[in-house]
């Protein structure tokens, strides 16, 4: 007997791919397979994040539950809709400098 098939591929890493490439953070192919340069790119905006909020959170590589709480701190001091998605409005306030 055979168990389901081995996932390798994402919906939720492809969009996370499709918003850090949007941010200019990302520039692999956008695959759904969560490797080395997802990684380095997610890692990149929580750099962002915690730089632009004086924040302290976690910066792993994984766009965790933290990290969407970070980018909904971020929506909110900017007075957009607190969504955890990093929209092309949070790219230009962090490419901006914008707390």
């Amino acid at each position: 007997m055979t168990g389901p098939p081995i996932r390798t591929r994402f919906p939720k890493v492809k969009a996370a791919q499709c918003l850090l490439r949007q941010g200019h953070y990302y520039d692999g192919r956008v695959t759904g397979r969560y490797d080395r340069a997802t990684a380095r790119a997610t890692r990149r905006l929580q750099r962002a994040l915690n730089a632009a909020r004086d924040d302290r959170s976690t910066v792993s590589g994984g766009f965790t539950a933290g990290t969407t709480a970070t980018v909904k701190r971020y929506q909110q001091a900017l007075g957009l809709p607190a969504t955890g998605v990093a929209t092309s409005e949070v790219w230009a306030a962090l490419r901006q400098g914008r707390r």
